[in-house]
């Protein structure tokens, strides 16, 4: 019947055309001659969009059709099949004879482009009279599972591609330093926070280089509560918070030891510095306190700090706990002891003490600190012999540290200038680190000649490497101001002002040449962003001797 119909459909004619509208002229002329050609590219470029739209409209219907007739049909030749083919085919026009190539689809009877079903079903084919029919009998049919599998996996892919893609966009947009992987892979996606927490801890650096620091620490705080748990967002905002709040950096310090134990002892190297920068000399020593017995690798370090801190504190009282809690090393808890016992006992038997009592090799740091304590109390020879002695023990900048102090104590500005001169003939990779360790000995020992002679070494500062040269410009101004050479000082600020911020110098130039009365450096080191401890420790020993 089906295709009956289409036949009668194919042969059918229409009505001739109006023989007044095409033989007269005439009357032709005058239905058309009013229209302009303004109208007439109107009346085209409506069809035209019209064309299109229905075009567009058409192609939509079919892929919706597409997506509810791959479950659809596929579902019911399914059971048709499970069933032993018996009954209607579900998709052949119940009309037909069931046929191939004689019986027309069902499923096209809505469809714009019947042809787009082929993608669900390829048995359907144009007949060679033209049609759409059925290429197989009822005893062929079946259903395509693969087909739609792959189709629908494919529109699942394509849009969780399209909809990581705009997520890609919007948040690089937005400013967020997202990765392609971050977006795509579910594992990934915790990390999300990190990232958004990246964005202000950028924006609070940003607002800290142009002086806005109430901005930057409300930025770092968003940031804190958005990833708590980050170290690249803590570790800023509790350096930030020292100045303000010190509680509450100990307490972001605290909380990232307790998250991160793994990096403890880089969480308190950091945690130092900010505690003697700031002047919170006993609390960094409460701090080595702590972490003398469980960083034994470090204790070197740590012991350093308690003693450096006792002496600069005239306090000795603080290293006897220390040295007693379980869990010290034993070479750490003898120099300890012994830098207490130097500092009760009187002054005029301290060198028989510091000659007479055996000192242990075990701990490096042992040699260090009686070399120190020889120096102090006027037993320089003595400290240069046990110095040759522990070259192959203390490190070369220990060595050197050590070796002018007892040079300046022997008033033996002869060998101190060789000393000095032999330093800065190093090669250009250790050049940097020379100067600032003799730019830190004239901090506590003020010379205008090696001053002048140091500066002149330094020039303008292209030979030195870019990371080091600001460490060495400080050394240098320290030095100046130690030495009360102002002028010097002002060639060197000028010299250094791409390096150092201009608040450190300013609160330098404040400390060393005050225009009414002494300021406490304490109130310059934050600002000076200092990266040695050893030089913090010197402009420390320099402020105590005023």
């Amino acid at each position: 019947m089906a295709v009956l119909c289409e036949r009668m459909l194919r042969e059918w004619r229409p009505f001739p055309p109006n023989p007044w509208r095409t033989r007269n002229p005439l009357r032709q002329d005058r239905l058309t001659a009013h229209r302009s050609p303004l109208t007439l590219f109107a009346d085209l470029r409506r069809r035209a969009r019209a064309t299109l739209l229905d075009g567009v409209k058409g192609w939509l219907g079919d892929t919706v059709r597409m997506g509810w007739a791959l479950g659809y049909w596929n579902a019911r030749k399914a059971v048709f099949v499970a069933r032993g083919r018996r009954g209607r085919c579900p998709c052949h026009h119940p009309s037909d004879s069931g046929r191939p190539l004689e019986t027309g689809c069902e499923a096209i009877v809505h469809w714009h482009n019947p042809a787009r079903f082929q993608t669900v079903c390829p048995l359907l084919v144009r007949a060679p009279k033209g049609g759409w029919v059925c290429s197989v009998g009822p005893d062929r049919v079946r259903p395509f599972w693969g087909r739609a599998f792959g189709i629908f996996s494919g529109a699942l892919l394509v849009g969780v591609l399209a909809g990581a893609g705009l997520v890609y966009s919007s948040l690089r947009l937005i400013g967020y330093h997202v990765s392609a992987r971050q977006v795509l892979w579910p594992p990934a996606w915790h990390e999300l926070r990190s990232v958004r927490a990246e964005l202000f801890v950028r924006k609070a650096r940003a607002y800290a280089e142009s002086g806005h620091l109430r901005e930057a620490l409300s930025a770092l705080r968003t940031a804190h509560d958005i990833a708590p748990g980050e170290l690249t967002v803590s570790l800023p905002l509790a350096e930030m918070a020292e100045a303000t709040n010190p509680d509450v950096a100990d307490q972001l310090y605290f909380d990232m030891i307790r998250r991160h134990p793994e990096q403890r002892r880089e969480i308190a190297q950091i945690w130092l510095k900010g505690l003697v920068t700031h002047g919170r000399l006993r609390e960094a020593a409460e701090l080595a306190h702590r972490q003398l017995p469980v960083d034994p690798a470090a204790a070197g370090a740590w012991t350093h700090v308690l003693v450096t801190v006792s002496r600069l504190l005239h306090d000795p009282q603080i290293l006897d706990p220390a040295a007693d809690q379980s869990g010290v090393p034993a070479g750490a808890a003898q120099v300890l002891h012994f830098e207490a016992m130097v500092r009760r006992t009187p002054s005029s038997e301290v060198p028989a003490l510091l000659l007479r009592t055996p000192l242990g090799t075990d701990f490096p740091y042992a040699i260090e600190q009686r070399v120190s304590l020889l120096v102090e109390f006027g037993r320089a020879r003595e400290a240069l012999g046990a110095l040759a002695q522990a070259r192959n023990v203390l490190s070369g900048r220990d060595v050197a540290r050590l070796a002018l102090s007892a040079y300046v104590t022997l008033g033996d500005h002869d060998r101190l200038a060789q000393e000095v001169d032999g330093l800065l003939q190093s090669t250009a990779g250790d050049r940097a680190a020379k100067i600032t360790l003799v730019g830190e000995h004239l901090i506590v020992h003020p010379d205008a000649p090696l001053l002048a002679h140091l500066v002149s070494a330094m020039g303008d500062g292209q030979e030195v490497a870019a990371d080091d040269r600001r460490e060495c410009w400080l050394a240098l101004m320290c030095a100046a101001g130690a030495a009360g050479d102002r002028k010097t000082f002002l060639v060197l600020k000028s010299a250094a002002a791409p390096a150092i911020s201009s608040n450190g110098i300013d609160a330098l130039e404040g400390f060393f040449f005050p225009p009414e009365g002494a300021k406490s450096m304490r109130g310059a080191l934050p600002s000076l962003e200092i990266g040695s401890m050893t030089l913090a420790y010197a402009l420390l020993e320099r402020a105590a001797q005023r």
